[in-house]
């Protein structure tokens, strides 16, 4: 990088020394050398600005004549050294008997030192300003045999007031040195100018309005964004009062209550301003120990809710949509339709639903019903089976990662269901096969409603609501230790228990048939069924439940014709008949425990059938409940 930098000389040999070091330079134009005289050195240095230079060289105390009066540049000092004092001395002090050295304050001599060298005729004045020497010179008498040492300052007041002067010249070296001084200055203006560009252009390019407010209550920084947002051009607030550009705010923030802006804390606020409404959040940047500034960050909030739909369409475009609603569940069984219609109250609300079923019963099919009958049904369905994922990578599927997190990862990280589900529902089937290590991070997820990324340090806030699912008894694994107890509470709020198919009769010809209907289409006539089939289909256990009813619906449609039960549905369960008995008579055993429990397990399922509760029904045995659903599961793997 070049630049131009102008140079003050006073004297001829000043001039020589700056031409013989930087010959290159000057006839180039990037050094610009101007002589000045006592009176003219404040003008000779606005004339090198001027012209376009960048920093001032300068010699002695003329340093204090410019600093006082130009800002615009930095101005740099060739040091006049106690050695250049000393040889401008040695040359001088055998012609006169007094010489007074009046030097600036900033050059290293040791005067006390020296003196004890010195002859007693010399004396020495350090001055700190102008001023100080001028008094100093103009109390000397002038006499023949008197001279004053000193720079380009001391010799021109001594000149002006005609005495004697003995000029001490500086060394080559040392404006070479202030000319390396002031390159490297002018490098680090020209880095932290970079710097400072940087931050405007991030800050006037980023979607969110900032404004910086001084302690006196002015605004220093007001970006591009905020014109936008707020109306108002940059150049028409800068530098003025906020309390005066935009009173409203002033107020809602609460400057005022808070004594001043230098005691004003972090705050955060809605406010709408015309059709806009904004989010503004104020904080305290510390600039020093004792400075500091206020921070406004204003986000218009319709922009947020664009992106929103921008995101909606992508989240559709991934498929993370549900499909079914409560009109996709088919029944005519009034069980299952007092079901349906607790699920839609569920909807309404925003709490846990855990759903409780055997494998085959619709547990997604109500999971998605019920997102699609809520408040969330424009947002994302997101659903995950976790029986089919290894602990790990459950997690980082759930939780989402940063780069390079583990071995293996996407080098730029992956958002997490829990994330892809904000703003709407996760749906988290078989959690039952989930670890007690993930329950435990799962519950926190949902009870802070925030989540980290697996190698993050920072907590990502959320709007979701979980419904989960599963094919075991969840209160008994809990009672087994095999499942948290409070996570099964914090899922446990609302409850479905999805009949099975062998609970809800009414519709296994019914749904029998609309499998038909689909699987033939709805201008095929319809397939005829023998009341034997039907019998079969109603006292076949389902361990499947509907799954199973479909894939029979399957399987009649290609061999309805041979009239093969067997082949359809299986080898029956019934015994054979009499004349061919599986064993001989006398071998025949019966077991009695084995045709008690068949008469309590018929008597459970008529009463369910009935329309009566399992706690009813379990009244009504005098069991516990816990017990009834022993029973029923044991019937159940029976079956």
């Amino acid at each position: 990088m070049s630049y131009k930098i102008g140079a003050l000389v006073h004297s001829r040999t000043d001039e020589e020394i700056f031409t013989d070091l930087f010959f290159d330079e000057i006839r180039s134009g990037n050094i610009l050398m101007e002589r000045f005289t006592r009176g003219n050195v404040l003008e000779r240095g606005r004339s090198l600005i001027a012209q376009g230079a960048q920093a001032l060289i300068v010699r002695g105390g003329i340093l204090f004549e410019l600093t006082d009066n130009i800002t615009e540049v930095p101005v740099i000092q060739i040091p006049l050294s106690a050695n250049d004092v000393i040889c401008a001395l040695s040359e001088s002090v055998a012609k006169y008997r007094k010489i007074h050295i009046v030097l600036p304050h900033s050059i290293i001599f040791d005067f006390d030192y020296c003196k004890k060298i010195f002859p007693d005729n010399i004396d020495l004045f350090l001055f700190y300003d102008i001023g100080q020497a001028t008094q100093y010179i103009e109390k000397l008498s002038y006499s023949q045999d008197e001279a004053v040492l000193g720079g380009s300052i001391g010799v021109s007041i001594a000149r002006q007031r005609g005495l004697n002067f003995i000029y001490a010249n500086v060394r080559p070296a040392a404006v070479l040195e202030a000319y390396k001084t002031t390159i490297s200055l002018l490098d680090q203006i020209y880095d932290d100018y970079k710097k400072v560009k940087l931050i405007e252009s991030v800050l006037n390019n980023i979607e969110d309005g900032v404004i910086v407010i001084s302690e006196n209550g002015s605004i220093s920084h007001f970006n591009h964004s905020c014109e936008l947002i707020l109306g108002q051009r940059t150049s028409a607030v800068l530098e003025k009062e906020f309390a005066v550009c935009f009173p409203e705010l002033d107020e809602l923030l609460g400057f005022k209550n808070n004594a001043g802006y230098a005691h004003h804390n972090s705050n955060s606020t809605l406010y709408k301003m015309g059709e806009k409404n904004l989010s503004i959040h104020t904080s305290r940047i510390k600039m020093s120990s004792d400075e500091s500034q206020i921070l406004i960050t204003v986000k218009d909030v319709s922009k947020l809710q664009e992106l929103e739909k921008t995101l909606r369409f992508k989240l559709n475009k991934k498929r993370l949509t549900a499909r079914y609603t409560f009109e996709d569940i088919l029944t005519i069984s009034p069980k299952m339709q007092r079901l349906i219609q607790n699920a839609k109250a569920y909807a309404l609300s925003s709490q846990t639903i855990l759903i409780q079923g055997q494998s085959g019963t619709g547990k997604e099919l109500f999971a998605q019903s019920i997102h699609n009958y809520s408040h969330r049904k424009n947002g994302p369905f997101v659903a995950v089976n976790c029986a089919t994922l290894t602990e790990s990578l459950l997690e980082s599927e759930l939780f989402g990662y940063v780069r390079g997190a583990f071995t293996g990862a996407r080098s730029e990280g992956r958002v997490g269901l829990f994330e892809l589900a904000h703003g709407g529902t996760l749906f988290l089937d078989e959690i039952n096969s989930m670890s007690p290590n993930l329950q435990s991070k799962v519950l926190r997820a949902i009870e802070e409603k925030e989540i980290m990324r697996v190698g993050s340090d920072y907590v990502i806030p959320l709007d979701v609501r979980i419904i989960a699912a599963t094919n075991v008894n969840l209160s008994e694994l809990v009672r087994q230790n095999a499942f948290r107890k409070d996570l099964f509470f914090r899922l446990n709020v609302l409850d479905l228990q999805i009949p099975t198919l062998s609970e809800r009769q009414e519709d296994i010809l019914f749904l029998f048939r609309h499998f038909i209907r689909e699987i033939l289409g709805a201008d095929a006539p319809a397939l005829a069924t023998s009341p034997e089939f039907e019998r079969r289909l109603l006292t076949h256990p389902w361990m499947g439940n509907v799954r199973e009813l479909k894939n029979i619906a399957n399987k009649y449609v290609l061999f309805h014709e041979d009239n093969s039960h067997n082949e359809i549905l299986g080898p029956s369960d019934e015994g054979k008949p009499a004349s061919e008995p599986d064993c001989p008579a006398k071998d025949l055993k019966i077991d009695i425990k084995a045709v008690n429990r068949f008469v309590e397990e018929a008597v459970i399922q008529s009463l369910l059938e009935q329309g009566m509760t399992k706690t009813a029904v379990a009244n009504s045995l005098g069991i516990s409940r816990t017990a009834l659903f022993k029973k029923m599961k044991k019937a159940g793997e029976k079956a």
